[in-house]
């Protein structure tokens, strides 16, 4: 069951509310009140208006975009988790090619963007860094 969501601001009265700019790391996808997955797409180290305040759904936070549609966006995909790393690992910038910033040790907390990918080579990477693209 799902109630309503009221914001209040202590420096005015008005129901206008400031949203801030904001790169999203991953490609992403809009969702609703609900938790339910939208058809509204966003593409990485693309600039999105937020609303500063976090909402939280199934025990995942996500934020309240700027738009007149009730939109959310996985907080994730946005601020990033950090985690610690299991195991001295390389940094890609694809699948195949490794970047300039060479090897990231073990016990080293890093800061990574939405849950992990699958490439071709079928090995599991996470999204890292930006705007080049780095995976380890």
């Amino acid at each position: 069951m799902l109630g309503t969501v009221t914001i209040f601001t202590l420096k005015t009265r008005s129901t206008k509310i400031d949203a801030r700019t904001r790169t999203l790391m991953r490609n992403s996808v809009a969702y609703t009140l609900r938790g339910k997955r939208t058809n509204n797409k966003y593409q990485a180290f693309t600039k999105v208006k937020l609303i500063d305040r976090p909402v939280i759904i199934n025990k995942q936070p996500y934020y309240w975009l700027g738009t007149k549609k009730q939109r959310l966006i996985m907080a994730s995909n946005i601020d990033g988790v950090k985690r610690k790393v299991k195991h001295n690992a390389y940094v890609y910038a694809t699948s195949s090619r490794k970047a300039a910033l060479g090897l990231v040790r073990k016990g080293k907390t890093i800061i990574t963007y939405g849950s992990s990918l699958c490439l071709k080579n079928g090995k599991r990477y996470y999204r890292i860094g930006g705007p080049a693209k780095q995976i380890y």
